[in-house]
């Protein structure tokens, strides 16, 4: 079994490991196999969704239209109702296996967008339970109206104008800015506290990216990317990008932006070198496709204009990369 390459499994990885916790997932196929039950320690559950929900849940609800309509719609959402009436069922396949596998008492980290029913389904369920919420991508505004400064007060902003469930549990208050709320007709009835804005990044265990012997000598002998750069040419500088290919990371935006500098002779092909690498994603997906498709054709464009031999403007990889070499 590989792991995902996504930042998520990277940065709980080693939480799960010291909290001897339980990671409940989609085996990542709809095909009939019988997945493994731990990974480096890590005790697994998984939940199955057939290949026509993976289309409306996945493909669907969740990226055609949650997905561009919480990123400020960027890109038009789409909206079916069958692809509605999978996402649920989906969620609810998820949060009974969750109420089947958790300890009284116990703690549920529910994550991102394709799970948001979650919470308040397992709270029906297991009322004894604490759960939270991570939001990956920015929470949308009443309005959808969102930006990336924006979505840090769009909690508060959206808290307003709809009915508050209260399936996560409540952090206690603290000294934070934002005022109080009324928690009613649900979970700990009459709970105040304060909105919970605390915008945070999960980081993976940093010792995990630290050089190993086999390594270590080579990495001290040659210095910090001295190897890398002395492959390219000795650049008087390098511009690395790595992002996941999706069109939400402005990765076009970026070429299009390098492309201008080169023009105005700002930049030099042979004094200043790009890497961009672009982490395969969605690849069943035609939008990602073309994505995908559209993105090498701007990198083509800016090497034939610009690259000299030997000299790429722009030294593009669509790959992933293991977590430590």
């Amino acid at each position: 079994m590989a792991p995902s390459p996504g930042g998520l499994v990277s940065a709980l990885t080693s939480v799960l490991q010291s909290r001897k916790g339980l990671w409940i997932g989609w085996p990542g196929t709809s095909e009939d196999q019988e997945p493994p039950s731990t990974y480096e320690g890590i005790r697994l559950k998984t939940v199955a969704i057939s290949a026509e929900e993976y289309e409306e849940f996945y493909l669907g609800f969740s990226n055609a239209t949650i997905w561009p309509l919480y990123h400020d719609a960027i890109r038009s959402p789409s909206f079916h109702r069958t692809w509605w009436h999978t996402y649920r069922e989906v969620n609810m396949r998820f949060a009974t296996t969750v109420a089947e596998n958790v300890a009284p008492g116990g703690t549920v980290w529910v994550h991102d967008y394709q799970l948001q029913l979650v919470p308040q389904m397992l709270r029906e369920l297991r009322p004894d339970v604490h759960i939270g919420f991570f939001l990956h991508i920015p929470f949308p505004r009443a309005n959808c109206s969102c930006n990336c400064r924006g979505d840090v007060r769009s909690w508060p902003d959206s808290s307003a104008p709809i009915s508050w469930d209260s399936s996560c549990t409540p952090r206690p208050p603290t000294s934070h800015a934002w005022p109080s709320i009324d928690v009613g007709d649900g979970y700990r009835l009459g709970t105040r506290f304060r909105r919970p804005c605390h915008p945070r990044r999960l980081l993976p265990d940093l010792g995990r990216l630290r050089p190993d012997r086999r390594t270590r000598g080579r990495s001290e002998r040659a210095g910090p990317g001295r190897e890398i750069r002395e492959g390219l040419g000795n650049p008087e500088f390098l511009l690395l990008g790595v992002d996941r290919l999706d069109y939400t990371k402005g990765i076009q935006q970026r070429i299009k932006a390098i492309a201008e500098m080169l023009d105005d002779g700002l930049l030099s092909a042979e004094r200043q070198v790009m890497i961009q690498i672009a982490v395969p994603s969605r690849e069943s997906d035609a939008h990602y496709e073309q994505e995908r498709h559209d993105l090498e054709r701007a990198v083509s464009e800016v090497n034939g204009e610009h690259g000299l031999v030997g000299h790429p403007a722009i030294h593009y990889l669509h790959k992933n990369l293991p977590l430590t070499n």
